[in-house]
């Protein structure tokens, strides 16, 4: 995923790193402990978002008053731990991906070479309304 415009992200805030959830909590640890905490979190897995649950919970960090979190995909845990995340189409995700290979296995070109799915926020408990600063 591409962000729009980077000139405002800092870079010290952007993290790297394997989906599994051991390593986005030791991430989101060392973020959460730093001289300035980010108010917000995006993770680019449901199972990232998890980690950051936990090294949040470790440290005393209240999520969604202290930390709002998001994550992408929507998996099934994700509504039983009231986590706010990006639902995308994954079966359809899928099948698209499948019939893509298939034919470029056929040796036929495929158009469009980008194709875009429908996401959808799930709003849930780990997340707040950003406030309002005047």
């Amino acid at each position: 995923m591409m962000l729009a415009d980077t000139k405002d992200v800092e870079p010290d805030l952007i993290r790297r790193g394997s989906h599994d959830t051991a390593a986005a909590a030791e991430q989101a640890a060392q973020l959460l402990k730093s001289p300035a905490p980010p108010s917000a979190i995006f993770a680019a897995s449901d199972t990232q978002a998890i980690g950051v649950l936990a090294a949040a919970d470790r440290l005393g960090v209240a999520v969604p008053g202290q930390l709002s979190l998001v994550g992408f995909d929507d998996i099934e845990s994700a509504a039983f731990l009231g986590l706010s995340t990006v639902r995308q189409p994954l079966a359809r995700s899928g099948t698209e991906g499948a019939q893509r290979l298939c034919a470029l296995l056929r040796g036929k070109r495929v158009r469009p070479l980008r194709q875009e799915l429908p996401i959808e926020l799930m709003a849930r408990g780990s997340s707040a309304r950003a406030s309002q600063s005047s």
